[in-house]
């Protein structure tokens, strides 16, 4: 499948439902998702997920690949895609990864692709980076969120991340975000205040903090406006555990005593705790992602067909012998709300 086939703007906004400020519906998600990876996509499952952000997060079967697409509940917009990330074989006994196409390449095409799922607003995406991960021969290029208003926040301005696989030149994964609300909100808690705000709430007071407090716009909503408050108290006691043989050991939890502190910025309740080792005073709502399976090609390949390093054409995909899924998710002791940290 080509880019050419795909729609000019990869998400789809249902005007009649949006004017009512609906939500969009499971079907209208699932045409949102056809117009960006094909029309042949097959609907395995759907979850309701995202406590500050609703949005379906579907299991999709195109081909043989099966994939993860998130679509927002609320726009109808499309926001993310993931496939499984090539692999080769002999990767694991340290053999090179084969490259189909070069960096280069592969950062014009994350830029098309960030063009299309993006539409008008990628014009307003900040300075791109990019980093090659050398382990699975992907490159990364991303348009972080820019920090706006006095006092500078994120979540103001649109970003977006694109991941190229070098091994068959198809795009892995695509992250975007256009927040609903771009103006800067003025804060009514200072970063000061915030900060005295969460020891009380730990009752410590000389809980030490590890790094100024960041500001934070629209996290829980259109709108919303927080500080996160990175927080170290006195660690809990130890855990104690009886081994098989009867000894007993005493068990540290790392990182205990950590916090995460979310102030609203707008009232100075405490609208959020997330410590390691322990549980989070909000559960964030948010459900584990489908994992993908392994795959042999390339869903969103390039918009035309991509160039090796040496000059030659080559297909923007490459069935491989050995396809494994490259990314695994892992299992957090707790899931923070801050989305950036």
């Amino acid at each position: 499948m080509r880019w050419s086939g795909l729609l000019s703007l990869s998400f789809v906004v249902l005007g009649s439902a949006l004017m009512a400020n609906a939500e969009v519906t499971q079907d209208q998600a699932l045409s949102a998702v056809r117009s960006t990876l094909g029309a042949d996509a097959q609907l395995i499952k759907t979850r309701e997920t995202g406590r500050y952000y609703p949005k379906y997060r579907m299991l999709v079967q195109l081909g043989d690949l099966r994939l993860t697409a998130t679509v927002d509940k609320r726009t109808g917009r499309f926001q993310s895609y993931r496939r499984a990330t090539p692999q080769w074989p002999g990767r694991q006994q340290g053999e090179p990864a084969p490259t189909v196409i070069a960096p280069k390449e592969a950062e014009r095409i994350a830029v098309a692709g960030a063009q299309r799922i993006m539409g008008d607003d990628y014009a307003g995406l900040g300075p791109r980076t990019s980093s090659l991960d050398e382990d699975y021969n992907v490159l990364g290029v991303y348009w972080p969120e820019q920090l706006v208003g006095d006092p500078p926040r994120g979540g103001v301005t649109p970003e977006c991340t694109v991941t190229v696989s070098l091994v068959d030149g198809g795009i892995v994964a695509v992250q975007s975000r256009v927040p609903e609300w771009s103006q800067p909100v003025t804060p009514r808690v200072t970063a000061e205040q915030a900060v005295e705000i969460a020891r009380k709430h730990l009752n410590d007071p000389t809980a030490n903090l590890i790094k100024d407090a960041v500001l934070d716009q629209n996290d829980r909503g259109p709108g919303s406006l927080d500080w996160y408050v990175t927080l170290a108290s006195a660690p809990p006691a130890p855990t104690r555990v009886v081994k098989a043989d009867g000894t007993v050991e005493e068990v540290h939890i790392s990182g205990a005593g950590l916090h995460l502190v979310t102030v609203d910025a707008l009232t100075g309740e405490v609208v959020g705790d997330s410590q390691a080792g322990g549980t989070e005073a909000i559960p964030p709502g948010e459900s584990e992602e489908f994992t993908p399976l392994p795959s042999t090609a390339s869903v969103i390949a390039s918009p035309e067909p991509v160039t090796k390093a040496g000059g030659t054409p080559a297909l923007p995909v490459v069935p491989l012998v050995t396809v494994g899924v490259a990314l695994l998710l892992g299992v957090a002791a707790v899931v923070v709300v801050c989305r950036r940290r």
